[in-house]
């Protein structure tokens, strides 16, 4: 297995850097300082699901890498509901707002991966159904250890109803988790481990072309 890491902005379809110093230069006094606008037919990755935190492959030095010429990037990622009777209004129209406004309560971690950096490909959920230890799965980072294609996901398993607190190990209600595993061609078992639950570990699966 290879990985290649690139500088960022100096490869095709690669993001500008954005460092610590850029972000300094932003003032909510500067009327310069915007939001983009976004067209409304903007291409999306998919119409079947929500997409919204997007998490690039990282090395250890958090440089963006790929694995044998794939780029990977894993996401929040909520199925869209649009024949639900709680999502359709009055007038029998699917409300796609009120869904999106409720797609925190039902996050995956999904993965896709690229060739281009243009045309991306689901893989599917990161993990089955019953690994993490919670119904909502929230952000985190997935980063590559070494050539033999070792991954390491950090991601937040978020507790239902819980006030919401910053932090891991018992008693917090957002927690981080370590999944590890490997990426190769075909399927790859990936065990992973709570960070606070030494002891506990788990199984799921993922494939790449």
């Amino acid at each position: 297995m290879k990985s290649n890491t690139e500088k960022f902005g100096k490869t095709p379809h690669q993001s500008s850097l954005w460092t610590r110093a850029d972000a300094l230069k932003v003032r909510a006094d500067d009327p310069t300082t915007t939001q983009p606008l976004v067209s409304a037919d903007f291409p999306v990755l998919s119409n079947e699901v929500f997409i919204w935190d997007t998490m690039p492959l990282r090395d250890l030095d958090g440089n963006v890498t790929s694995v044998d010429g794939w780029s990977v990037i894993f996401t929040l990622t909520a199925d869209r509901h649009p024949n639900d009777p709680e999502y359709i209004d009055e007038n029998g129209n699917y409300n796609i707002t009120r869904d999106w406004n409720d797609r925190h309560g039902r996050a995956k971690m999904y993965y896709w991966f690229s060739r281009t950096g243009k045309d991306w490909k689901l893989g599917g959920r990161v993990m089955a159904e019953g690994v993490s230890p919670t119904v909502r799965e929230w952000a985190g980072t997935p980063i590559l250890l070494n050539d033999q294609g070792e991954v390491d996901l950090y991601y937040t398993a978020v507790t239902p109803g819980a006030t919401i607190v910053k932090g891991a190990g018992p008693g917090g209600d957002h927690r981080t988790w370590r999944q590890h595993g490997r990426l190769r061609e075909g399927k790859a078992a990936v065990r992973g481990r709570r960070q606070d639950v030494p002891d506990r570990s788990t199984e799921f699966l993922l494939g790449l072309p």
